[in-house]
């Protein structure tokens, strides 16, 4: 008996904390904006990449899939945004698509 009342308890605990984080991504996401960024994809001869895409920043989480300079696909962006990425991802995905500037290579 004990343990199913921990049990009930630990599934409390992990509802109540999806709701806490998908709730404050919601939030943020309504505060958020379009800024323009580079994906990495498209590079300039000496190698700096051009700003060649639109995307969705909730407000305070800054995180982006990017293409380094060798070529490895890698991801950039602050604290918030790593701990709110799988969001981003799923926001960017259904919600805010990236706009692309123009096609690369």
């Amino acid at each position: 008996m004990r343990g199913s009342k921990r049990f009930r308890m630990f599934l409390t605990l992990c509802t109540i904390s999806m709701v806490a984080y998908v709730g404050s991504y919601v939030v943020m996401s309504a505060f958020g904006g379009w800024h323009a960024s580079q994906s990495g994809k498209l590079r300039y001869d000496f190698g700096f990449s051009v700003t060649d895409v639109v995307r969705w920043q909730p407000a305070g989480a800054w995180w982006e899939p990017f293409r380094d300079v060798a070529g490895k696909d890698t991801s950039r962006g602050n604290v918030t945004g790593y701990l709110y990425s799988p969001l981003i991802r799923l926001d960017r995905r259904w919600i805010h698509r990236d706009q692309e500037s123009f096609k690369g290579k």
